[in-house]
């Protein structure tokens, strides 16, 4: 039960209690230690497995021989990550008590148990109050209310005497005395520190001074044109079709000056003409409107259609809303035909539901307009809104079922309830679920009250208001005896509560960690973390506590 990296078969138990692995023959557990998390990899070549340990309450770890690589004396030390952990000799009594709490961490230490960071870290007072996670291979620095930064070998490259820093793909941004500037990426400023704010938006840098910006060349820390704008136009309008989310261009920017809305390149130059409004439909295209009337432009500054036009689709598809209804259009800006029908529903992998009056039944066309499946259906449900695209969820004479881009049925019309997942779908029947699979098989029989996907390939189901958890063949894992249960294993365990209390079981619903813990946060490497009565617990696999001194603020 130590070590999810081992089979069951190779750990036995001495007469000592002691944990051995057969296969080394060697003692890597003992009662000395108050906690022993499982061995998870600390480095992928050569191969090197740690496993966190407590001995007389301070943390450091041990290897697959158990011989104490990182010696116990640090108050807390994180988990390794490039072959560096975040420790710290000393505890404040602010925050949280946690593992990654930043602002417990003063100091670095490698998989050889050097310390990396000045010395003086560990000492009674430490060098740094706060040393935030690595981002781009360099981390935060506090000392004494001022920011810098440090490399991977512990290096300040970037000295603490900042109000503020954070780090970006190609420079860094500092303020200094109440001003920003930019340093590049050795640390050294590159043109001053002359602006009340700096701000990064997408790939842009802008430089704001009272109530005007400019673009910053972030390789030169200057403007990267004469041009002075009055403010970004962050505003988008709102897709009404669908629930579609456009990341921001990396090539252009809405600006306002005077009045005036336009699109600039990372050069800061103008690249569109001028609009009395401006705003953000998708990733490439932009809702305008001057006194001309409205219009679509695109992300070279081009007017693509002259009418006010929604986007959808992966920016394959349009849409316009008229005074009577919504006509479509398709990347070409042509428009759909579908004057033959009524109720015409949202494109969605190029699909759209439509009625047609006569028949008084619901049918799919493409995007060209074309009914390539027959309307003989009750309602459309879902449409072709799963992810693959390939499948509907229909109703016809009051059932549901699944067909396909053809009409085809892949799941016969015979449920109360489907509802899609990533594999497949959660099917209803007379209160009874089960689970179909996408090619329509039966994997799981509707024998149960509910059924959840989960984020793993396995299914909670529940049983007379108890949740358990099964395999894809049907096949029991974890009994259907607990009031909650959480969405998937973490390092081969799951949370599971009852009455107002958690704990853990196994992917075989063996109890590992008793249920009996008001709350369970934080899980990893064998190591959970529970509150019970305003305190923070440490539980190891072997049910082993130690409650710390230490209470959460």
């Amino acid at each position: 039960m130590l070590s999810f990296s081992y089979a069951q078969k190779d750990l036995v138990t001495d007469q000592f209690g002691n944990i051995l692995d057969t296969r080394f023959s060697k003692t890597f557990y003992s009662k000395n230690y108050q906690i022993v998390g499982s061995f998870y990899t600390v480095q992928d070549s050569p191969l090197i497995k740690y496993a966190k340990i407590l001995k007389a309450g301070k943390w450091g770890y041990i290897n697959l021989k158990g011989e104490e690589v990182i010696k116990p004396r640090f108050e807390i030390i994180d988990d390794f990550k490039d072959g560096l952990a975040r420790a710290s000799k000393e505890v404040f009594s602010r925050g949280d008590y946690d593992f990654v709490n930043a602002s417990l961490i003063t100091g670095l230490v490698n998989l050889n148990d050097s310390i990396i960071t000045s010395p003086k870290c560990f000492n009674e007072v430490p060098l740094y109050d706060e040393l935030e996670a690595f981002y781009l291979n360099v981390a935060i620095v506090r000392c004494k209310g001022k920011y810098g930064l440090i490399n991977k070998k512990g290096i300040e490259f970037v000295p603490a005497i900042y109000d503020a820093i954070y780090v970006t793909k190609s420079c860094y941004v500092a303020a200094l005395n109440g001003k920003w500037g930019l340093l590049d990426t050795t640390g050294i400023p590159l043109a001053g520190f002359l602006y009340d704010q700096i701000r990064p938006y997408s790939e842009f840098m802008l430089g704001y001074n009272k109530k005007t910006f400019v673009i910053l060349n972030q390789l030169t820390g200057k403007p990267a044109s004469s041009l002075v704008f009055d403010d970004v136009n962050l505003n988008d309008f709102n897709n009404t079709l669908g629930f579609y989310s456009f990341p921001l261009s990396k090539i252009v920017l809405a600006v306002k000056q005077n009045d005036n809305y336009f699109l600039v390149n990372r050069k800061g130059v103008r690249i569109s003409a001028m609009y009395k409004s401006l705003y953000r439909r998708s990733t490439r295209y932009f809702a305008v409107k001057d006194s001309s009337g409205e219009g679509l432009i695109n992300d070279k500054g081009e007017l693509v259609i002259k009418m006010n036009v929604g986007v959808f689709e992966n920016e394959r598809m349009f849409y316009v809303n008229t005074a009577n209804d919504i006509k479509y259009l398709n990347e070409k800006f042509k428009e759909i035909p579908t004057s033959d029908y009524s109720d015409v529903g949202n494109f969605n992998n190029g699909m759209a539901s439509v009625y047609l009056p006569g028949k008084k039944k619901f049918g799919f066309i493409d995007s060209t307009g074309r009914l390539c499946v027959p309307a003989i259906y009750d309602h459309p449900e879902s449409g072709f809104a799963m992810e693959d695209g390939r499948s509907a969820i229909v109703r016809m004479n009051s059932k549901k079922g699944v067909i396909n881009r053809k009409g085809e049925v892949i799941i016969p019309f015979l449920y109360d309830e489907l509802y899609g997942s990533r594999n497949g779908y959660l099917a209803y029947l007379n209160r009874k679920a089960g689970f179909i699979d996408l090619k329509g098989s039966i994997i799981v029989p509707l024998l149960y009250d509910n059924i959840e996907t989960r984020y793993d390939s396995f299914l909670n189901v529940q049983v007379n208001g108890k949740w358990g958890v099964i395999n894809n063949l049907n096949k029991l894992m974890v009994p259907t005896i607990y009031d909650k249960i959480a969405n998937a294993f973490i390092d081969g365990l799951l949370a599971v509560k009852n009455n107002g209390r958690w704990g853990f079981v196994n992917a075989k619903g063996q109890v590992i960690i008793p249920v009996k813990y008001e709350e369970i946060y934080s899980y990893r490497h064998g190591i959970v973390q529970a509150n019970e009565q305003d305190r923070i617990m440490y539980i190891d696999l072997f049910g082993n506590e130690y409650l710390t001194k230490f209470k959460q603020e």
